[in-house]
């Protein structure tokens, strides 16, 4: 595979894929098919928008989850779709659905370690100081701005 997407051949497998898949329900996606959304998925993951998480390995294994889950519902007889933007699209919104994960998760994180009384934490012979102790816990609380908002399931 070469360094960039070839649109059409990707399409033209796809289609190969839907005819051998109306064969055998049970058909697996082609290597080319994979190794496309593979790709599609580690170059966005590159791009100054995403690249400096520290969870990004998570951020592309959702995408490509998420892309094979949808892989069957593209529609490769419609006029003005594209199977690149498709599975960017597809890959964007697996991004931000991590992000917003990650972030609820350090709220709740945070949270949890302003509510744990300091003495908890193991302490040297030198950090008996009362001093030291209050003012990391309020720069605990003061740092915590990310609110933990949780919606409640229908």
């Amino acid at each position: 595979m070469a360094n960039y997407l070839d649109k059409t051949v990707f399409l033209n497998d796809i289609r190969a894929y839907k005819l051998r898949k109306k064969l055998n329900p049970e058909e697996p996606i082609s290597n080319y098919s994979a190794a496309a959304i593979m790709q599609i998925a580690n170059k966005l993951a590159n791009r100054p928008n995403f690249a400096g998480y520290s969870y990004i390995q998570d951020m592309v294994s959702d995408a490509i989850y998420v892309c094979l889950k949808y892989f069957d519902k593209f529609d490769p007889d419609h006029a003005k779709l594209n199977p690149f933007g498709y599975f960017s699209q597809i890959c964007w919104f697996a991004f931000l659905q991590r992000m917003a994960k990650e972030k609820k998760q350090t709220a709740i994180r945070g949270k949890i370690l302003a509510m744990i009384p300091f003495d908890t934490f193991d302490m040297q012979d030198h950090d008996v100081d009362e001093e030291f102790r209050n003012s990391y816990t309020e720069f605990l609380q003061e740092h915590n701005h990310a609110e933990l908002t949780v919606k409640p399931k229908k």
